[in-house]
């Protein structure tokens, strides 16, 4: 008798759930994910020459403030001296709430919560990159996927080591997270696809605004692709536009009052950022060693050599097959549009690089599934030979100088002593404007400083209370403080706080009033009458930040009955993609054992005659050994171009170090003049040297200071000199308290040091 059996492909999802074997590659996957996330994991601490320190600091506040059963806080109690400020009501919070939950619940300590939430991230995200991938084009091309983005220059170390750009780095994991829930919910129809795209949209938009935008954008050419592919299922991007949707009502309770209330403050700029510019030279240079003799590591804006080898040689492969517009080509497309722009129209937002890093890592894994060479597929030559140029490109990240140093007090007072020193504001990353209603004229208040030195905070100078009244503190949180008073006559007397929409008075006995005080932008307090009341002072909502969760409410009830319909009406899915064979298996999984000893011996300090020698970022740089008078001495420079045009922007470098301990933070800027008037053509802002205060320079390393200068349109000077002036900057930096400079024979140069190149202006 006769007996047929069916394809594949027409058994029952059940019986073909029942037979598929188990997924190697994914659990390889996630092997590589943990392996790229220990090193952060297992440091000391956190260095402090980036902006994790920003992030632990973040991640205290909103701690407590939690703990103080504050669901979401919008003030930075310790910024400005004690003063406060309007911090997290501006800047998404999402990455220092979890980080916070994180400490809560596990960890007990701010920097190990960041660690573990980096540690997470950075897993999560190569395992979703897998999942994305795998599901369209087979387990080897996931794998590939996974490791061309988490051992990329940017995932892999420049985002979480040398910016410690927290935020970036769980937007790293949420945007394949989203690509990959949006794939679901316009292929299958699952029940909780449609919550998972609003969720993950709503987390990127409380984390990141500028990773939201860009993973709506490419959310938005992913469902418009599945409507033209030959899988589209009707009225699936209807489905696709509200689930986005509603995720942006759901986060409405941060953007909504952050939006409307945008001029309720005053935007200052604390520090200067050094410019970072991304080229097309640099994009496709390989990763190098960082000196580790520099106290600020800088970052390389590249793709790597194998993102980029891979990307050009799938996108060859590719135009030569003529193959229709499949989903790797689709983000090759993307990753080539996303170099353009970054390129060409915002070479300074260099945090495009992980856009672009995500969509070649996608485009780049068909590599993994050309089946022209075949032959050397079966036996898994093809594939272990991309994964190990791969992971072999990546040595610098396992021999990145980590810090060993343990981080330190993130407690209040730390904050403010920080802030004290000059260092800049403890609660926000280096560059970001700060939000204030605060006098620029304003300075820190002793009493208050003392508090918090003594672990007392008190938000009344009583030097400054009239015979009117006496106050008694009970009680002082991050958002609200709660005092007795007794007044014997109608009278004011002010808080040591900020003024901000939001902060109310309220007393036993009423007739009381608080408003902004006119001269110092504090917060003033009013008695109609002679009272004795408790009286407590508090952040609460305004009517815009009502209507904001009102909405945020509806947008979750709203998810969670389409989720609830949509349980009672799914059908089965089984993404059914092909699995690595044993060779291949076999071949990756000895890599992935070679690979982990080779991270080990790094950690042990074993391999140590591989990385680069201490001094290598001076290499191509002119030495001066210019000296000051106070330990600050620069050691070299580099100027891009010795020729330029009117209107052309120059771009210099110094390096400097501290021959001894800096008791003062000095402030740099250099300025192009005319050697033959003496006049000024064009001056850069006065800033900390390498963006990192002096104060905290440690002798013999090596800062690198980089400017970039316009020139004028209209100069008419035939050359120019560049002249670089320190000055000391404590209250302010007055001109005539500039450093004097002695060249390397101990010879008096005087304020200004001119470097011996002259720079010629073509007309």
């Amino acid at each position: 008798m006769a007996t047929s059996t069916l394809p594949h492909s027409n058994l029952p999802i059940w019986m073909r759930r029942a037979l598929r074997k188990t997924d190697w590659a994914g659990l390889i996957s996630i092997a590589f994910s943990l392996l790229i996330a220990l090193p952060v994991l297992f440091q000391p601490g956190l260095p402090r020459t980036n902006d994790s320190e920003h992030y632990v600091f973040q991640t205290e506040n909103t701690a407590a403030a939690l703990q103080e059963g504050r669901g979401y806080p919008r003030w930075a109690p310790h910024a400005l001296a004690g003063y406060g400020a309007p911090i997290p009501n501006y800047y998404p919070q999402g990455a220092a709430y979890l980080a916070a939950l994180t400490e809560i619940v596990i960890a007990g300590d701010p920097v190990a919560a960041v660690q573990i939430v980096y540690a997470l991230a950075l897993t999560l995200a190569g395992v979703t990159m897998y999942a994305l991938v795998a599901r369209r084009a087979g387990a080897a091309a996931g794998l590939v996927a996974n490791l061309l983005y988490s051992f990329s220059p940017y995932v892999g170390l420049i985002a979480p080591h040398v910016q410690g750009d927290l935020p970036a780095v769980i937007c790293l994991w949420l945007l394949p997270a989203l690509l990959w829930s949006l794939d679901r919910l316009m292929s299958a129809r699952l029940p909780f696809d449609f919550a998972i795209v609003s969720l993950v949209s709503a987390g990127l938009i409380l984390v990141d605004l500028r990773f939201a935008v860009a993973g709506f954008c490419l959310g938005a050419l992913l469902v418009a692709w599945h409507a033209d592919s030959a899988d589209r299922q009707p009225g699936r991007w209807r489905t696709a536009a509200w689930a986005l949707g509603l995720g942006v009502c759901l986060s409405a309770f941060f953007w909504l009052p952050a939006l409307i209330e945008h001029n309720a403050v005053r935007w200052d700029n604390v520090t200067t950022p050094i410019p970072a510019r991304l080229a097309l030279t640099e994009l496709i240079a390989p990763l190098l060693q960082p000196d580790p003799s520099a106290l600020v590591p800088s970052a390389q804006w590249t793709l790597g050599t194998p993102l980029a080898l891979f990307s050009l040689l799938a996108a060859a492969l590719l135009l030569f097959r003529r193959a229709r517009l499949t989903f790797q080509a689709l983000f090759l497309v993307l990753g080539a549009i996303a170099i353009l722009i970054g390129l060409l129209l915002a070479p300074d937002q260099t945090w495009l690089l992980g856009i672009m890093t995500l969509c070649l890592s996608i485009g780049a894994s068909s590599l993994a599934e050309i089946y022209a060479v075949a032959a050397m597929r079966r036996r898994g030559w093809l594939l272990t030979l991309l994964c190990t140029v791969i992971v072999a490109a990546a040595l610098p990240i396992w021999l990145y100088p980590y810090p060993n140093e343990p981080f330190g007090s993130a407690a209040p007072a730390a904050q403010v002593e920080y802030e004290l020193q000059g260092f800049g504001i403890a609660a926000l990353p280096a560059g970001a404007p700060l939000p204030t209603t605060l006098a620029p004229s304003l300075s820190a208040n002793r009493a208050l400083i003392n508090g918090y030195r003594t672990g007392d905070i008190i938000k009344i100078d009583t030097v400054y209370l009239n015979s009117s009244v006496q106050v008694g503190f009970l009680e002082h949180t991050s958002h609200s403080d709660r005092l007795q008073v007794q007044t014997f006559a109608p009278t004011q007397f002010t808080m040591m706080t900020a003024y901000f929409p939001g902060w109310t008075a309220s007393a036993n006995s009423g007739g009381v009033h608080l408003s902004q005080d006119a001269d110092t932008g504090l917060i003033s307090i009013a008695f109609d009458q002679a009272a004795t009341t408790e009286l407590t002072i508090g952040l609460g909502p305004t009517p815009i930040r009502t209507i904001a969760w009102i909405v945020s409410w509806a947008a979750l009830g709203a998810i969670g009955l389409i989720t609830r319909t949509r349980m009672r009406h799914h059908a089965p899915f089984l993404a059914d993609y092909s699995l690595l064979r044993l060779p291949e298996t076999r071949a990756v999984s000895l890599l992935f054992v070679l690979v982990a000893a080779t991270a080990l011996l790094a950690s042990a300090g074993a391999l140590n005659g591989l990385r680069a020698a201490p001094g290598s970022m001076l290499d191509g740089s002119t030495t001066v050994r210019a000296r000051t008078d106070s330990g600050l001495e620069m050691l070299s420079y580099r100027v891009d171009e010795a020729t330029a045009r009117p209107g052309d922007r120059l771009r210099v470098t110094l390096y400097w170090r501290a021959v001894r301990f800096l008791t003062e933070n000095y402030r740099t800027r250099i300025s192009l003049v005319d050697p033959a008037t003496g006049t000024i053509l064009a001056t850069s802002d006065l800033r900390n040297p390498g963006n990192y205060p002096t104060r905290r320079w440690l002798t013999a390393r090596i800062i690198r200071d980089a400017y970039e200068i316009n020139l004028p349109r209209d100069v008419s000077a035939r050359e120019a000199v560049v002249q670089v002036e320190a000055f000391i900057c404590d209250a302010g930096c007055d001109p005539a308290r500039r450093l004097t400079f002695f060249d390397n024979t101990g010879a008096t140069v005087g304020q200004a040091f001119d470097l011996p190149l002259r720079v010629s202006i073509a007309p």
